[in-house]
């Protein structure tokens, strides 16, 4: 299990689906969901 996950997501999903953009993650361990308008590299 990873200490920390960070998933991209698309404000269309969130539109689309709601809150369950955000489920089926549980067993990933932690998850930092994150949105931008932009690429960003994290270095």
């Amino acid at each position: 299990m990873a200490e920390l996950t960070i998933l991209g997501f698309r404000h269309e999903a969130l539109k689309k689906l709601g809150v369950q953009t955000f489920t089926g993650y549980e067993e990933i361990g932690n998850v930092l969901f994150v949105n931008t308008s932009q690429i960003q590299a994290i270095e």
